[in-house]
């Protein structure tokens, strides 16, 4: 961790997800995304309750991210199919005991029909 740094190509976002336009991006400082950044308080005081993970490493930060997740009382929604680990056994074996422990492991096809069929922001707030 300590040979990453801001503006080098190993952090760079991908440009397939990249975000929108005023979208906020959190630099994340640990393992979890929750220690040492405001995604807590940027979640609660949005009344967010559900957290969706992907990451490059299951046995580290997306799993690190899910049980702080749990723990600050949101529920972790893992993708599936948008998760790696350095070695496939400890991916799968990670993502099973996430699923069976801490949060739900669905696929994307589940992921992207969960957030289809949310409500549009526009009508769940009141002017």
């Amino acid at each position: 961790m300590e040979l990453l740094a801001e503006g080098i190509d190993a952090v760079k976002i991908d440009d397939r997800i990249a975000p929108a336009p005023g979208e906020l991006v959190i630099t994340k400082k640990r393992a979890s995304a929750f220690p040492g950044t405001n995604l807590q308080q940027f979640l609660t005081a949005n009344r967010i309750d559900t957290v969706i993970i992907t990451g490059v490493t299951a046995a580290g930060c997306v799993r690190h991210t899910v049980e702080d997740a749990i723990a600050e009382g949101f529920r972790p929604i893992v993708v599936r199919e948008a998760v790696g680990d350095r070695v496939a056994g400890t991916g799968a074996w990670n993502l099973f005991d996430i699923d069976s422990k801490f949060g739900d492991v669905e696929p994307l096809e589940n992921v992207i029909a969960y957030l289809n069929n949310l409500p549009k922001f526009s009508e769940t707030t009141t002017p």
